[in-house]
């Protein structure tokens, strides 16, 4: 038996209702003004929901109790370009209300999307800035260019690596 729609968004909690008032309230705001048509599905079980779907079920999750910052690792991933476009209004929206947004993705184009990147490699931080800065400084037409370059280094580094812990 599977949660319906308002049960995900209570996070640990099964029963909406047994939120404190104002979580309820804040829930079915979320569930009401985002733009993810889901105040229609609130009560159906969430089995048969789609990726996407539960993707947006959990950015309202993560809303819940109006954090100032959020961690979307992959927050668009299954979901439908329509949706997707709904998705990165509501982030930017939340970045404009002052919530800071931190973004984990292997997605270049979502990357893109953000307004400072930073790269990280074997637990190293080896690029930081705009989209623009980024492709500058390392002779890039684009993000993807980028990330490219930096994971047949990575690979590189790996294999050179290997090799010494061979020896």
């Amino acid at each position: 038996d599977q949660p319906t729609g308002r049960g995900p968004i209570a996070v640990s909690i099964p029963d909406l209702p047994r939120l404190p008032g104002p979580c309820v309230v804040l829930a079915n705001e979320l569930l009401d003004n985002l733009p993810f048509d889901l105040w229609e599905r609130r009560a159906d079980r969430t089995g048969g929901f789609s990726k996407g779907m539960k993707q947006k079920i959990a950015l309202i999750r993560a809303l819940l109790h109006r954090p100032s910052v959020v961690f979307l690792d992959e927050p668009t991933a299954g979901v439908d370009p329509a949706a997707r476009r709904r998705f990165w209004d509501t982030i930017y929206g939340l970045a404009k209300a002052g919530t800071t947004i931190l973004v984990t993705t292997h997605y270049m184009d979502e990357a893109d999307r953000c307004q400072r990147i930073a790269f990280l490699s074997r637990g190293h931080l080896i690029a930081i800035g705009t989209a623009e800065e980024v492709t500058q400084q390392f002779g890039k037409p684009t993000i993807e260019d980028v990330f490219v370059e930096l994971q047949e280094r990575d690979d590189r580094a790996g294999e050179r690596h290997g090799a010494d812990c061979d020896a």
